[in-house]
């Protein structure tokens, strides 16, 4: 679980009954209301937080590639690029594992079979 300082949470949890972990946002300050402001990340789907920034950006993994959820709206970071940088399309972003105030983010890729470490410039891609 990651929390930033205004009190944004990420992590997993798992629904009563339920067999998938699945991820969650939720902001600290809702924890006495009445809608109590949970969001799943990925419905359906396992999408595991590693980390998130002080604007809300969070990073992490679903199932083997690397996504960034911001406000609401769930991308896939293989999407955006290869649809941005014809030179990375054979890239295989697999996760981010941090990000920082900037929008940096680092994680691995897959490229011909190789992990390498990677550096994404969130911006870039419009985030």
């Amino acid at each position: 679980m990651v929390m930033n300082e205004s009190g944004l949470v990420a992590g997993l949890y798992q629904a009563r009954g339920g067999t998938k972990e699945l991820g969650f946002v939720w902001h600290f300050e809702d924890r006495f209301s009445e809608q109590d402001g949970w969001q799943v990340i990925r419905n359906n789907r396992p999408a595991v937080p590693y980390a998130i920034n002080e604007d809300g950006l969070i990073v992490g993994s679903d199932e083997q590639q690397a996504f960034v959820w911001q406000e609401g709206v769930f991308h896939y970071i293989n999407s955006l690029i290869s649809t941005q940088f014809e030179d990375y399309a054979d890239w295989s972003f697999r996760s981010l594992h941090d990000v920082n105030e900037q929008g940096i983010a680092v994680g691995q890729a897959d490229f011909n079979g190789e992990f390498r470490a990677v550096v994404v410039d969130l911006n870039q891609l419009g985030l």
